[in-house]
């Protein structure tokens, strides 16, 4: 009983109440933090961890020292009328009333805003909303790399032309590259119900693609299929792969005029520099950037038509 009353005295428990709930707002804000600015896994567990290691040194603190009008001292140094509180509990005091209004402020915020964005945002997802993720490069070559990311954003670039899809923006899709979050935690991110991804393996004029179709929502393939094609026949792989994505969601590839939406066809060597030149132009150095605009001159000179290499060599 002693030792009971002697915490009292100390303000153990006020500190312990306080530190509880300061403790569950800082989890609540870490955890919004999380997923708004996309934070590693390990984030939540080691904000927990260090909250819970603090917990112990601030009640050995608050048995030690006492808060004063003249600061921080020493409880053994603290003289106290008697019957008269202590100006470091009444501080506690109001610090734990505070943090209880607002706890109960945070706890209607998210039952009345959370709740209905949940269900906007599940509207939203239902079924016509897709991310591409970035193709994984299976060649021999590392350098290939720009081919595969090509690859991927010829696909996406198809899907955005068809009016009855939502397609995520390349820079938020391609932010994933390689990265180990479950995808139906990506999909939450990028707020769609479907993801494609796949990998390309090149090997001369010879290409290999593969593409899968996941529901995030059940983390199920939809589809999946490999190509093997002649470098040649890449554009009518783009169109397939489009055209089965359309399919799985039950939508017509029409753009916005009504017309059949298809990849743009030009010479395959061309197009390569092109899709090369465009990988290099987002390095932004002064090297790379010399490389694709001597690129883009010769894949202008060689397709004169080709719109999308005139807009990105001006």
């Amino acid at each position: 009983m002693r030792l009971i009353n002697e915490l009292r005295r100390r303000n153990v428990f006020r500190v312990a109440a306080a530190y509880l709930v300061v403790a569950w707002l800082v989890l609540q804000v870490g955890d919004v933090a999380a997923d708004g600015l996309f934070l590693p896994d390990w984030f939540m567990p080691m904000l927990f961890v260090m909250l819970g290691l603090g917990l112990p040194i601030a009640l050995v603190l608050s048995w030690a020292f006492e808060w004063t009008p003249e600061g921080i001292m020493r409880d053994a140094d603290v003289s106290r009328p008697a019957g008269v509180l202590p100006a470091s509990a009444r501080s506690l005091d109001r610090l734990i009333v505070v943090a209880l209004i607002a706890v109960i402020a945070v706890l209607a915020v998210e039952r009345i805003w959370f709740a209905g964005k949940e269900s906007r945002r599940a509207a939203d997802f239902r079924d016509k909303s897709v991310a591409v993720l970035p193709f994984s490069n299976f060649s021999d070559d590392p350098a290939n790399a720009y081919f595969a990311d090509g690859i991927a954003e010829e696909i996406l670039n198809l899907l955005a032309a068809v009016r009855e899809l939502e397609v995520a923006s390349r820079t938020s899709s391609f932010a994933f590259r390689d990265a180990e979050t479950p995808l139906p935690r990506i999909a939450d991110a990028l707020e769609v119900r479907y993801l494609l991804e796949g990998s390309v393996r090149r090997a001369g004029d010879r290409v290999r693609i593969t593409a899968q179709l996941i529901d995030a929502a059940t983390d199920r393939h939809l589809w999946s299929r490999t190509f093997d094609r002649e470098l040649d026949d890449i554009f009518a792989v783009q169109d397939e792969i489009a055209g089965a994505v359309g399919a799985a969601l039950q939508v017509e590839l029409l753009g916005r005029g009504g017309r059949l939406v298809s990849a743009e066809v030009v010479d395959p060597a061309a197009y390569e520099r092109f899709l090369e030149a465009r990988f290099l132009m987002r390095q932004r150095n002064a090297e790379a950037l010399s490389r694709a605009e001597g690129m883009l001159e010769s894949v202008v000179a060689a397709e004169p038509d080709f719109a999308r290499a005139l807009s990105l060599l001006a």
